[in-house]
């Protein structure tokens, strides 16, 4: 699934329907130390986002039933990174693999944006599944 620069794309985090748990995003660039997006909790009080990710021209957040969902609008090289979905449930802290965005190729001077949404889309059923109450 290949985006130009400037089209936008949805990385989704499937989540349990019940219990109590936080999901969260965080994005990570290159060699510097992950920076949170975004943290929800289950009972879908409110999201807390992150100072740099605040521009709803530039990122949407969607929390619904079973899924947590990040949409980053008009991609850039700024966008360029590995975003984490990750859960915090009966104390325990769990990822999902990542997915990455990333410059994939030069066709006629122009970048195109490969989405690499088969790295992992985020299911908390297998990472967490052996957790009990």
């Amino acid at each position: 699934h290949l985006l130009w620069p400037g089209h936008s794309t949805t990385l989704h985090c499937f989540t349990p329907d019940n219990g109590h748990f936080k999901v969260f995003w965080l994005k990570l660039q290159n060699s510097s130390a992950p920076v949170l997006v975004a943290l929800a909790e289950s009972d879908k009080t409110g999201i807390m986002i992150g100072e740099k990710f605040q521009d709803p021209s530039k990122y949407r957040l969607t929390w619904n039933q079973l899924s947590f969902s990040l949409s980053v609008l008009n991609i850039e090289q700024t966008d360029i990174a590995v975003y984490f979905c990750g859960m915090i449930i009966f104390n325990r802290m769990c990822f999902g693999n990542g997915t990455r965005l990333m410059f994939e190729e030069h066709f006629n001077d122009k970048h195109l944006i490969g989405i690499k949404k088969n790295i992992f889309t985020v299911y908390f059923y297998s990472c967490c599944n052996d957790l009990k109450e």
